[in-house]
């Protein structure tokens, strides 16, 4: 067969066939592991991102919630809410209200306080506490 070929043409088909084989070698080898790779890495990827959607979703809910509390705790406060609330001030203000009105006299009586229940202070680490207050007034 090398005689009805030629050699040259023997050595030229030898050393294209190794060729091939280095190519091969290299695509079976290196290149489809490393294509394998890389879509495992753009999954994680596009994970990522999904993952990052949803924290900015999740932020501007968050933000457009924390947006109105935002004006109900400026509406609160507005309307003196957060002052404090303590009995001597209420003893104080009422002392107030009877030497501006020049009332005769105003008994007043502020009860114990009790704790009520409201999942919202819960919630924001607070405890809302109601004291019952009685007036009379004589004129």
């Amino acid at each position: 067969m090398i005689e009805v070929l030629g050699v040259k043409r023997v050595l030229t088909l030898t050393i294209l066939l190794l060729v091939n084989m280095a190519l091969a070698g290299g695509l079976y080898g290196i290149l489809i592991p490393q294509t394998g790779r890389t879509e495992m890495d753009l999954r994680s990827a596009r994970a990522a991102v999904q993952t990052r959607r949803t924290e900015i979703q999740t932020l501007q809910t968050e933000y457009q919630q924390i947006q109105e509390q935002k004006n109900l705790f400026g509406d609160l406060d507005r309307a003196k809410f957060f002052t404090t609330q303590d009995r001597v001030e209420a003893r104080r203000m009422i002392e107030g209200i009877q030497a501006e009105s020049k009332v005769l006299s105003a008994k007043y009586s502020i009860g114990a306080a009790e704790i009520v229940e409201d999942p919202v202070a819960a919630v924001s680490d607070h405890v809302i506490m109601r004291s019952p207050v009685s007036v009379k007034v004589d004129a």
